[in-house]
C-alpha cells in the first residue's frame, strides 16, 4: 500500500495490476450543467469504473449524496469489482475534489486500501498519459463491511462543536459562499456559514495549474 495519495506516475505503472481498481468519482454541482457520468463515458483513465456518488448514497434521503447505508455501500462497491483485497484508486476531473469522499467513505467503513490520485484527471492528461472512451463493465464481487469507524458527524454533533471551545468547525467552500456574498450553488440553500466556523477553501490547498496537492510546507 503506497499511502492515501498516489502520483500519476505510480498509477501509470500499475494500470495492468489486477489488484488495483481505478474509479472515476467526479461530481459536478447543479449550476455547471455538466454530467459527470457522460463525461466519464467520453474519456477516463484506462480500466476505470464510475463511482457514482449519487447512487452510492442514502436512497431514502431527499437530499443529494447523503451517507450510504452499509448494505448499499457494500452492494454498489461490489458491482464495481471491488473486493476486500482490492487497492482502490479514486480520481476526479477537477484534480482533488469528490475523489476524497471515496477515500473517506471506505475509511468510515473500516477499509484502508484506498488512495486518491494526486492531480486527478487534469494532471494525468497534462502528462500526456492515456485515456479511453466507453463504460467499463465488470463482474460483481463480494465486498464485506467488517467494521465502522466514527468519522461522520451528523448535524447535532456539528451544532455542539460550533458552540464548543474545544472543537473547531472548518468550512471548505469558497470564501464568497462562506461569507454569504455569492449565491450558494445548491438551490434553496441559505447564505452564510455555521457559527464560529473558519474558512479553508479546498482549492487553496492545490497547485493552480497541476491541481496536485501543495507541498507540505505550504
Amino acid at each position: 500500500y503506497p499511502g492515501p495519495v498516489v502520483s500519476a506516475e505510480w498509477l501509470a505503472a500499475h494500470l495492468d495490476d489486477p489488484s488495483v481498481r481505478i474509479v472515476d468519482a467526479t461530481v459536478h454541482l447543479p449550476d455547471t450543467g455538466r454530467n459527470a457520468k457522460a463525461e466519464y463515458v467520453q474519456e477516463h483513465i484506462p480500466g476505470a469504473g464510475f463511482f457514482d456518488l449519487d447512487v452510492i448514497a442514502d436512497p431514502v434521503n431527499p437530499l443529494p449524496r447523503k451517507f450510504p447505508p452499509t448494505e448499499v455501500f457494500a452492494l454498489e462497491v461490489g458491482k464495481l469489482g471491488i473486493g476486500n483485497d482490492t487497492h482502490v484508486v479514486a480520481y476526479d476531473t477537477p484534480g482533488l475534489y469528490s475523489a476524497a469522499r471515496v477515500w473517506w467513505l471506505f475509511r468510515q467503513y473500516g477499509y484502508d486500501k484506498v488512495s486518491v490520485l494526486d492531480g486527478g484527471l487534469k494532471y494525468w492528461k497534462m502528462r500526456g498519459l492515456p485515456v479511453q472512451a466507453g463504460a467499463r463493465e465488470c463482474s460483481p464481487v463480494n465486498f464485506s463491511v467488517r467494521s465502522e469507524r466514527d468519522l461522520l458527524a451528523l448535524w447535532p454533533q456539528v451544532l455542539e462543536a460550533s458552540r464548543s471551545e474545544a472543537s473547531q468547525v472548518i468550512d471548505a467552500r469558497t470564501p464568497g459562499r462562506f461569507a454569504g456574498t455569492e449565491q450558494d450553488r445548491y438551490p434553496g440553500t441559505r447564505a452564510g456559514h455555521i457559527p464560529n466556523s473558519l474558512n479553508l477553501y479546498w482549492a487553496d490547498l492545490l497547485e493552480a495549474d497541476s491541481r496536485k496537492l501543495l507541498p507540505e510546507s505550504e
